[in-house]
C-alpha cells in the first residue's frame, strides 16, 4: 500500500505535516480529511533505492 506525504492545517489551526497509508489519492485525501484537516499538499511518497530506508516518528523524520 503507497504511502502519501500530506502538509496541512489542524481543526486547532497548528500546521502540521505527516504521512498516510492508502490505496490511492482520492483514499489518502479522504483519510486525511477525516482526521480534520484542511491539506494544503498531498503526494504519493517516492520509494527510496539502494538500500536507504526512512523514517517518521510523530513530527519528526530521519533519513538513512
Amino acid at each position: 500500500m503507497p504511502i502519501y506525504r500530506y502538509e496541512g492545517i489542524n481543526s486547532l489551526g497548528k500546521n502540521i505535516k505527516a504521512t498516510i497509508k492508502a490505496d490511492g489519492s482520492s483514499q489518502a485525501k479522504m483519510k486525511v480529511k477525516s482526521l480534520g484537516v484542511m491539506i494544503s499538499s498531498i503526494e504519493e511518497e517516492k520509494s527510496n533505492k539502494g538500500g536507504a530506508f526512512s523514517i517518521t516518528i510523530g513530527q519528526g523524520s530521519v533519513s538513512v
